[in-house]
């Protein structure tokens, strides 16, 4: 089986959470490098979109306006078996009302030509299936810049792959209006949240660090309810899950965060902390740990089967020795 990227559940999360704040993304990206990687390469669909006058303009500025708009009918299945006996599965492909099939895939590695040739195959069989043009979006950690590809594979020509570089991105400029806009309780879009949820994949050398800044700035979010503000986190320890040690975990409240979360949430960082402790926590991390741990009621035996911890040392810290 081919193994998928470890942020792949994070890019279904968001894209679940603000599907248009993504297709704006998508749609900024297009205007914005239009001219460098549209005109010769655009399928027709798009140019239906935007209009065949200003997509063919020398102009280098042009405005989309408000009608890149999709509307999605459903998911399709996103599993191919390849001829090697190998499986590919696809991220995220929706069926649309505009008879066009977008599929949208996450990928931390860099998008190299088997892989580019992977999705060239999965889109000629969605389009012998389905009859449909087929458009996918590869939003890359790894590629330095945006790229447009267009394919012929067998009979089915004019396949497009369109890579978004999450580092041509900017997440320093992304986090830093995120930054203004919590400071000053103003309301995000939905792309602005799609993007800020996105910033720790934007600079894959600082991703820790930026991380625990999103998670501190999501914490001080007011303009938005209490569920969103549960699932916006719930992203982001999918990615402490992956790149977080237990000085880490303590660094973005430790204890004191998990009152404020769902249950899901709680035994998520429980976990990255047990983790942390079997493989090299401090002494200070490990009372804290286990201390939390044994005020959810579990038993001396318990909390040393989950921790690696002997039932002894777990005695002393519940009695403060």
């Amino acid at each position: 089986m081919i193994s998928k990227p470890v942020y792949d559940k994070n890019f279904k999360n968001i894209f679940d959470m603000y599907p248009q704040g993504i297709l704006d993304i998508i749609h900024q990206v297009i205007s914005d490098n239009w001219s460098e990687l549209i005109r010769e390469n655009c399928p027709p669909e798009i140019r239906e979109k935007f209009g065949r006058d200003i997509l063919e303009s020398d102009s280098i500025q042009i405005s989309c306006g408000e009608d890149f708009r999709l509307h999605f009918k459903e998911k399709l299945p996103n599993e191919l078996n390849l001829k090697n006996g190998m499986r590919f599965i696809a991220d995220v492909p929706f069926d649309t009302d505009e008879g066009l099939i977008l599929n949208l895939e996450f990928h931390s590695s860099k998008i190299d030509f088997e892989q580019r040739s992977k999705f060239n195959v999965y889109q000629a069989v969605l389009h012998n299936v389905h009859g449909k043009y087929v458009f996918t979006v590869v939003f890359s950690m790894d590629n330095d810049k945006h790229e447009i590809i267009h394919h012929k594979i067998n009979q089915f020509d004019g396949f497009t792959m369109f890579i978004i570089s999450l580092k041509a991105l900017n997440k320093k400029q992304t986090l830093n209006n995120c930054s203004n806009k919590i400071s000053n309780n103003i309301i995000m879009s939905d792309k602005e949240k799609a993007l800020f949820l996105m910033c720790p994949a934007m600079d894959d050398g600082n991703r820790v660090e930026t991380l625990k800044e999103t998670i501190r700035l999501t914490q001080l979010i007011e303009t938005i309810g209490i569920q969103e503000k549960r699932d916006m986190l719930m992203i982001l320890f999918n990615f402490a899950d992956e790149w977080f040690d237990g000085n880490d975990f303590n660094e973005i409240g430790g204890n004191e965060m998990v009152v404020e979360l769902t249950e899901s949430a709680k035994k998520r960082l429980e976990k990255m902390a047990i983790k942390s402790i079997k493989e090299e926590g401090r002494l200070e991390d490990r009372i804290d740990i286990i201390s939390s741990i044994l005020s959810k009621g579990l038993s001396f035996e318990e909390v040393s089967r989950l921790t690696g911890v002997s039932v002894d040392e777990i005695s002393d810290i519940a009695n403060g020795k």
